[in-house]
């Protein structure tokens, strides 16, 4: 049975991965199955709410408690909220998580283009790459400079089926072995 209760896909990881595009995949997947989606990164979202540019840690946590509670309203009005944001700490990432009720992580890992622009990308005084905290728990992980994003958004949809999170639909190209390997790290994340 598909629990029809909205969820939150948290998509991490530095700038210049595919974090966003990746989140317009998903939502199109998704509108596609008739689901209600909406996204929220902190290049839209943080001018509306009045977020001023992050110049500390605890800066960034508040910019991202808004959009935390954003994803809670969503969330429990049925709607799934899709957020693409650096969130640089695992610490930032567990508040984040322990404050909505249905969450996955989307771990967007790989090469960037320009490690310059990535330090100071709209948040001129830190330099995220320094403190960028890899994830430990991610439900999903996608390696950007390793696979097509269409693989990597067909890895997140396989991961919301097996969750019954959304309605499953069958890919002709989704081996039996790869969805062994989502299914057994869900297990070992303690979902199944």
């Amino acid at each position: 049975m598909i629990d029809r209760k909205g969820f939150t896909i948290w998509f991490t990881g530095l700038s210049l991965t595919t974090k966003s595009l990746l989140a317009e995949v998903i939502e199109g997947e998704l509108l596609e199955r008739g689901l209600n989606v909406e996204i929220l990164d902190e290049e839209t979202v943080d001018p509306i709410l009045g977020s001023k540019p992050a110049e500390s840690i605890e800066e960034i946590r508040k910019n991202l408690k808004k959009i935390q509670f954003i994803c809670k309203l969503l969330t429990r009005n049925g709607v799934i909220a899709i957020v693409s944001a650096i969130s640089p700490t695992i610490d930032i990432r567990n508040e984040m998580r322990e404050g909505l009720e249905n969450f996955i992580e989307v771990y967007v890992k790989g090469n960037t283009a320009n490690q310059d622009f990535v330090s100071k990308v709209n948040l001129p005084d830190i330099d995220i790459e320094a403190i960028y905290e890899e994830p430990l728990n991610s439900e999903v992980i996608i390696e950007s400079d390793k696979e097509l994003p269409d693989a990597s958004a067909k890895k997140i949809i396989k991961t919301l089926e097996l969750l019954n999170w959304i309605p499953k639909v069958e890919y002709d190209d989704y081996s039996p072995e790869e969805e062994a390997k989502i299914q057994e790290r869900l297990e070992s994340l303690g979902y199944l």
